[in-house]
């Protein structure tokens, strides 16, 4: 039994090593080659971009650390009942290197995250792209949201805020199919909006050129998000 366990794993090595030695043949490298341009090139080789990047990561992650204090230090979710497993007080930062192309670096806090319920307050950093500051619940406090959203319809509309159009939670850019501007909707297109879907999700966004701002703008969102949760 050993030799002919022998044999065939000989055999399946030459198999292997032809294959191999087949792509290295002079007409299969110039198929296989990889084309890549001056530019490309130039990219590729380029060192300082990929610290430069390293260092800008950073420096979010700090700035995210920085928001987290200064929710605490002006107690934004003072008084609100959240389920008791919501997390208030150390969020989580993930970050990840392709949503549709490019790199991304975001902040959940407050989190809760269930099967039964979500509430979360996504700040996110998308390269090339915007920051964005996003409201999503379902669960226990949907009906409470949607009835504070209809409330204060005006003030939402008047800061520029989008409201969710997708049957699905879980995409971040703000394409047709994804976010309507409020100020383009009146207010029973909004309730009916609110209503065609298990969940509630708004947001804001300001060009990822206006990266100094992340704190205050996230400040100034998430504070007009938790007064959803109080009406």
């Amino acid at each position: 039994m050993k030799k002919i366990a022998m044999k065939g794993a000989i055999k399946d090595l030459r198999r292997s090593l032809s294959i191999f030695f087949t792509y290295l043949s002079p007409g299969m490298n110039k198929e296989t080659k990889i084309i890549v341009s001056a530019e490309e090139l130039h990219v590729l080789q380029d060192q300082e971009f990929f610290r430069k990047k390293k260092n800008i990561t950073e420096k979010i992650y700090n700035q995210f650390a920085l928001l987290i204090r200064q929710l605490e230090y002006e107690n934004i979710f003072l008084d609100i009942s959240f389920p008791t497993a919501t997390d208030v007080s150390t969020g989580k930062i993930s970050k990840g290197e392709n949503y549709l192309g490019f790199p991304f670096v975001l902040l959940d806090f407050p989190r809760l995250f269930s099967n039964d319920e979500i509430i979360a307050i996504r700040t996110m950093v998308w390269w090339g792209n915007f920051i964005s500051c996003t409201l999503l619940v379902t669960g226990s406090r949907l009906a409470l949201c949607r009835k504070a959203v209809i409330q204060n319809y005006l003030k939402l509309a008047s800061v520029n805020t989008w409201i969710c159009v997708n049957d699905s939670p879980w995409h971040h850019h703000f394409d047709a199919d994804n976010y309507k501007l409020m100020l383009h909707l009146n207010k029973f297109e909004v309730e009916w909006l609110l209503s065609k879907n298990l969940f509630l999700k708004l947001s804001r966004k300001i060009p990822v050129g206006e990266i100094n701002d992340l704190v205050p703008f996230s400040i100034e969102s998430i504070t007009m998000y938790a007064l959803l949760f109080r009406n």
